[in-house]
């Protein structure tokens, strides 16, 4: 899997980061695939044991293109497009993400263009489109505060018709991880250990490399 979510890594280890990853991972997976708004498909980097898993029970694994999270978030919608007539593009590190919200972006596709779900760190946890340029994703200051600024204005500069859906908070520090532990529902004594067990440097932190 690579070396993910690498600001948790400082608090976490490398292997504590690639846990929490992992199971956001899964539990946007589980989501989509109980979806009955069309295919899933997962873009991945690399190779890893739970993609594997994850297409064993039905998920369409692809690799994704070259070059930076424009020109692959660009290659995705349109290789996408290709097959249908419009496309919902989510990341892997917002658990807040729901049945409901994908619906919502699928719908505002009937009256606009582009539809982007806002995270509440600047950047975007969804893009849905209906047609997409190659000129959107260009000069984005990727892994800024930004992000969703400059693709909104880059997509009035192409005509696009927009829709912005609720503001949802993305997984990418320990307190947004503390955050979303604190939301979940408690599951006995295991609930309680979670970030105890992923902040232990003997549970496999450090036996993690990145590849």
């Amino acid at each position: 899997m690579g070396r993910v979510k690498t600001r948790l890594i400082p608090d976490l280890g490398v292997g504590g980061a690639r846990r929490v990853h992992r199971q956001i991972l899964v539990k946007t997976a589980k989501m989509l695939m109980a979806n009955d708004a069309g295919k899933v498909e997962l873009c991945v980097t690399d190779e890893s044991p739970l993609f594997r898993a994850l297409a064993y029970r039905g998920l369409s694994v692809t690799r994704q293109c070259d070059g930076d999270l424009g020109q692959r978030m660009f290659d995705a919608i349109a290789t996408g497009l290709l097959r249908a007539d419009r496309v919902v593009l989510v990341g892997s590190d917002c658990p807040q993400l729901s049945t409901d919200y994908i619906h919502a972006a699928i719908a505002a596709l009937d009256n606009h263009d582009l539809v982007l779900g806002p995270a509440l760190d600047g950047g975007y946890v969804l893009i849905a489109a209906r047609r997409i340029h190659a000129n959107l994703f260009r000069g984005v200051k990727w892994g800024s505060d930004q992000v969703l600024l400059q693709t909104l204005e880059r997509a009035r500069e192409l005509g696009y018709s927009l829709k912005t859906l609720n503001t949802l908070r993305d997984v990418d520090t320990l307190a947004d991880w503390q955050w979303w532990n604190k939301l979940r529902p408690p599951r006995g004594a295991a609930a309680k250990n979670r970030l105890q067990a992923l902040t232990d440097p003997s549970n496999g932190a450090s036996s993690v490399g990145a590849s």
